[in-house]
């Protein structure tokens, strides 16, 4: 029993204890690394993105951790993990690569979306009327058009890199992508009332065909905007 601990306990007790030193370290790292990464301006804005991010990647290097500690665990007691680590090791290297790139991608993406689209909104947003109260009308209808469309282009985005990801994983995606097509025809369809109310709204607010506080006429009924 002390003979094997010598010669197997030691390394088995330095390879938990290092797998800890490290998981340790990269949770004090990956945050700082974000905040690095993440423009000073953007920061507040990504606050929830940012710490979702943090704790994916702290998530894999945990994991990957967890199996190298386990690979020495195993390999301390006779079995050959030659094979699986070859295994492993390739399908990182042709897929495990592939995934972290399209989750960076897709980060990146939604990072300039949320920088880039007030700018853009800015641009075709008009309002009537001058002064201060015009220009606080101007930034608030910004800021909710803005808002609007950047958590829509961030669901698409996760709706691809989820795809791509899945697709990656080796999964068939084809009778997804088949189901969410015909998903959406019908979810279309039985919302198009809605969507359409949807898509006036917005013209509206871009156009400013009117505002809280105006009198509206449509048809036979007058009322107030509220």
């Amino acid at each position: 029993m002390w003979e094997w601990f010598i010669t197997n306990g030691i390394w088995i007790l330095i390879a938990v204890v290092a797998g800890l030193v490290l998981f340790f370290l990269l949770k004090r790292w990956a945050p700082r690394a974000m905040e690095r990464v993440v423009p000073t301006q953007w920061q507040e804005q990504l606050k929830g993105t940012q710490r979702v991010v943090t704790w994916v990647i702290i998530g894999i290097g945990g994991v990957l951790l967890a199996l190298a500690v386990a690979a020495v665990i195993v390999s301390r007691y006779g079995v050959d993990i030659t094979p699986a680590l070859e295994v492993v090791g390739g399908w990182l290297l042709a897929h495990g690569i592939r995934i972290l790139v399209i989750i960076l991608l897709s980060y990146l993406g939604y990072i300039i979306t949320r920088a880039v689209m007030p700018r853009i909104i800015e641009r075709f947003v008009t309002v009537t009327g001058k002064g201060r109260r015009a220009k606080a009308e101007l930034v608030k209808r910004s800021q909710t058009l803005s808002s609007v469309l950047t958590h829509t282009i961030g669901i698409f985005i996760i709706v691809v890199a989820f795809f791509m990801v899945l697709s990656e994983v080796g999964l068939d995606i084809t009778p997804l992508l088949a189901g969410a097509g015909v998903a959406g025809i019908a979810i279309g369809f039985a919302a198009q009332n809605t969507i359409r109310d949807f898509l006036a709204g917005l013209t509206i607010m871009i156009e400013d065909q009117y505002n809280v506080g105006d009198v509206v006429r449509v048809a036979d009924v007058t009322g107030i905007v509220e």
